[in-house]
């Protein structure tokens, strides 16, 4: 699972929750500005894979000449090795005139979790032995708090990152939660049910699973005030009350009783659909890592979410398979999500959003003429994506309000 350091030393680098390096659990410092930072998690998250000098240099310095950045990457690598490799006595990076390659001679948390859980649903592979261990690697965001506004192309690799990673983390704490409440183990479930909550404050699901297991444990009160909690943070946020199922899980719980357990498949975000019918989506998105992330995203919130990277990938399942939500990128190859916008609206009565980078006025009205129901900007976060479907869902009578 990870590889292991110096056979006389353990160098570790925690990318969850913020960025440390350690060597024999002593923190190392050295780490003195936010590419250093970036440049080794970049390497880091990308072992035994070799990386051209030039890729790298634009990655990190594309607003200066060429000849500048790389010299730029050549002095950020010289004091990654300074920082890191003194203290091993040990090479963790392969060099050559064009490529640089970082070693698998460290441990590195957010590598380690992602290699444990499943890339296409997020659950661990890990025994169950293991998967209270790979709840505590997940700190928090990936990379928290680096923030570099002149690097567009490794904030999108960051961003990328942080949603994956997320989901993943998402996944596991609901998975611990649901196993601890079966067996009955109310304070072990909550402890892994307040990490939801945290991790995604305005999923009414996790306040319900939240105000069920207090009541559940005896803690009346605790109940009512997440209960509470939840309305404000859905009304500060999304404008939005609790949906019918959180308001009359807490009308049981005032009157002393408390409503079934709901199994994970038939507690959704509401979504006004019965048990076993959810809502179906084709997610439209030719980079194959921006679609994978948002079909975990929309599957784990229990929507049935399938991914296509083309226009033709998505003619040839619709309209045999009928979606009743679509997410259409615009710049696809071949035929744009325009044209799949137009061609849809002719003879479907689907909800569409528009997903993409192309967000000038032109561009909005030019999806909106060609018959989404909304167009969203690629910098919109998952939450909004989520409230947008469900708001289109809703004007077409496919959720109760």
């Amino acid at each position: 699972m990870m590889a292991s350091s110096h056979p006389n030393h353990k160098l570790e680098l925690l990318l969850l929750g913020g960025f440390a390096a350690r060597l024999d659990g002593v923190p190392i410092a050295g780490f003195s500005y936010g590419k250093m930072r970036a440049l080794l998690a970049y390497l880091a998250m990308k072992q035994e894979r070799e990386h051209s000098r030039e890729a790298l240099a634009e990655l990190l310095w594309s607003d200066v000449p060429p000849l500048t950045a790389r010299g730029n990457l050549r002095r950020t690598l010289s004091d990654l090795r300074r920082v890191l490799e003194a203290p091993l006595g040990m090479p963790l990076f392969s060099t050559s005139k064009h490529t640089i390659r970082f070693l698998p001679e460290i441990d590195v948390d957010a590598v380690a979790f992602a290699r444990t859980t499943h890339v296409a649903t997020g659950l661990p592979q890990a025994t169950p032995d293991n998967e209270e261990r790979l709840a505590s690697l997940y700190r928090g965001e990936f990379l928290a708090g680096l923030n570099l506004p002149d690097c567009p192309a490794f904030n999108d690799w960051l961003l990328m990152q942080r949603e994956a990673l997320h989901l993943r983390a998402l996944a596991l704490f609901e998975k611990l939660a649901n196993e601890r409440e079966r067996e009955c183990d109310f304070a072990g479930a909550l402890h892994f049910a307040l990490r939801l909550t945290e991790l995604d404050p305005w999923n009414e699901d996790a306040h319900r699973r939240m105000m069920r297991l207090y009541a559940l444990s005896g803690q009346k009160s605790a109940a009512l005030l997440q209960y509470e909690t939840c309305c404000r943070l859905l009304k500060a946020e999304l404008g939005l009350l609790p949906g019918k199922e959180t308001q009359l899980l807490v009308e049981s719980i005032q009157r002393g009783g408390l409503l079934p357990t709901a199994s994970p498949s038939e507690s959704r975000l509401a979504t006004g659909l019965e048990p076993g019918l959810p809502v179906r989506v084709a997610v439209v998105e030719d980079v194959p890592e921006q679609c994978a992330v948002m079909v975990e995203f929309l599957q784990l919130r229990g929507f049935a979410a399938q991914g296509f990277e083309s226009a033709e990938a998505f003619y040839q399942a619709w309209p045999a398979e009928r979606f009743d939500l679509l997410l259409l990128d615009v710049a696809l190859p071949g035929a744009s999500g325009l044209e799949v916008a137009r061609r849809v609206r002719q003879r479907d009565a689907a909800g569409i959003v528009m997903l993409t980078a192309q967000d000038a006025d032109s561009d909005q009205v030019a999806g909106l003429g060609a018959g989404a129901d909304a167009y969203l900007s690629k910098r919109s976060s998952l939450e909004v994506v989520e409230a947008t479907c469900h708001s289109v869902l809703r004007r077409l009578g496919m959720e109760s309000t």
